[in-house]
This record gives structure tokens, sequence and C-alpha cells, in this order.
């Protein structure tokens, strides 16, 4: 509680602390979580899940025959469970990137404004941008709040 007055009345002057950066990063896969899910990427990850679910039985029955005991079946099956989960992820997030394309563009346009603010904007999550420069600043939040804004 004792440091709680002190991060209420420093937090207005974050963004102040913020303005001495050349460069902006956003994180496109957190914009794109806290997005809603399209319809049409909904689809996709429907059919996407129910063909996991029906390799996953088949490997349970190919499991089944060749192990014979139960707990190796349900240890390899947790293995490709998690597997599977972390593919239908990626796949989810690379739908939703692709949906959503030309919003996060045009919302890091918005927030380049022609170098006026910062010289370049970056993807964070890019491969590219291992390694970010000292001298950049996080605006995930200001381009969700943009593309927000688009979707209304």
């Amino acid at each position: 509680m004792k440091y709680l007055l002190p991060f209420l009345f420093l937090t207005p002057f974050a963004s102040l602390a913020q303005q001495n950066c050349t460069s902006a990063y956003i994180h496109v896969f957190s914009v794109t979580d806290s997005l809603p899910v399209a319809p049409v990427v909904q689809v996709k990850l429907d059919s996407a899940q129910e063909a996991t679910a029906k390799g996953l039985a088949q490997k349970k029955k190919a499991y089944l025959i060749k192990y014979k005991d139960p707990k190796i079946v349900s240890n390899k099956l947790k293995q490709d469970k998690a597997l599977d989960s972390a593919n239908n992820l990626k796949l989810r997030r690379s739908l939703q990137q692709r949906f959503y394309v030309k919003q996060i563009s045009a919302a890091q346009l918005k927030i380049y404004d022609k170098g006026k603010i910062y010289n370049s904007v970056m993807n964070a999550d890019s491969p590219y941008f291992a390694k970010l420069p000292a001298d950049s600043c996080d605006v995930t939040a200001e381009c969700l709040k943009m593309i927000r804004e688009m979707l209304k």
C-alpha cells in the first residue's frame, strides 16, 4: 500500500520520459492477442482444431497397439497435445496478423508520423529485430488503442 501512492503520482509522467526515444517498437503478437478473433479466422481455427482432434484419436489407437501400457500412451498423448496446442497458437497468431495487417500498418504509420516523433517503428516480435536499440520505446498500447478506434 505504501508503494501505491508514488506509483499513482509518477504514472502520468511516464509518457514524458519516453519522449527521449528515437525509435519505437510494437509487440504485434500482443496486439493481435488483445483484438477480437475475426469470424473468418475462427472458422479456420475450428477446422484446424477438428483436424487436430482426429489426428490425436488416430495417434491414440496407434499408441495403444504399439505400447500397450496405458501410462506410456497417456504420456505420449500429453506430449502430442502440448505440441498441437503450441501449433494452434502459432496458427491463431499468424491468421490474426494477416487479418489485421492493414490496421496495424496504418497505426504504425500514424505513430511514425513522417519522422516527427520517432525515426522508425519496428515489430519487436520479428526475428529481424532480435536486439532492439537502446533508445527505443514500447508503443504497443498506443497501437492497440488506435486499432480499436479504427474498428469502431
